[in-house]
């Protein structure tokens, strides 16, 4: 966020009108995920994943862009005027209660970590959809009682962009995982906050806006 900041920036110091556009596909998020697990040190990947996490949510948000980064800089006195994409154009959404898909996606993440494999945000979107799949066969996915708990729900895009919410909201979290030092990619791991939703002591509505 601080670099992208930096760099639209630049376009608007002559005093001119400027436009700033950012391409962005979620897919390459694991380009990015890949150069944050060779970094040197633990403290590193840490603070490159809270990174990452924020300029994902910068993008993927509904709301105003220029509250977002004013809020993020610590900043909240800051009017958009309509000058921000969110803002000209607000992006069409569905906000709704997601408090059982909440606790279906922490089950199915518990599940596989009580049978030794690594939750990635793949495995999950699979189980979830009811995906019947050659990986998901193989990995015997399907035998996972909640399996297809979503497919009335979600697409392969929104069940990812689901589970990326609940990493940004602290359900979940994104580990980065190394085999003999070497980033083989990364996987979902359960907060604690995220255990008190698999206990019932989570009592507030989660509300997430689901894209149309």
């Amino acid at each position: 966020v601080e670099e992208y900041y930096q760099q639209t920036g630049r376009a608007g110091r002559d005093g001119f009108k400027s436009s700033a556009v950012l391409f962005w596909r979620p897919q390459d998020r694991s380009l990015h995920v890949k150069h944050i697990g060779q970094a040197s040190t633990e403290i590193s990947k840490i603070s490159g994943m809270k990174r990452l996490h924020a300029i994902s949510q910068y993008v993927e948000g509904h709301t105003c862009r220029k509250q977002f980064l004013a809020a993020y800089f610590g900043d909240v006195n800051v009017v958009c005027n309509r000058t921000c994409d969110n803002c000209i154009k607000p992006p069409k959404f569905e906000e709704i209660q997601v408090n059982v898909h909440v606790a279906n996606a922490l089950t199915i993440t518990q599940t596989l970590l009580l049978r030794n494999v690594k939750p990635t945000y793949e495995s999950v979107t699979l189980v979830l959809r009811g995906a019947n799949t050659t990986a998901a066969r193989r990995d015997k996915l399907n035998e996972i009682p909640l399996h297809g708990c979503g497919k009335n729900t979600f697409s392969d895009n929104t069940a990812k962009s689901f589970l990326r919410f609940l990493v940004w909201n602290d359900f979940l979290a994104e580990n980065i995982n190394l085999i003999n030092e070497k980033y083989v990619g990364s996987f979902l791991g359960i907060t604690a906050k995220g255990f008190t939703v698999l206990q019932g002591r989570y009592n507030e509505a989660i509300m997430w806006n689901k894209a149309k």
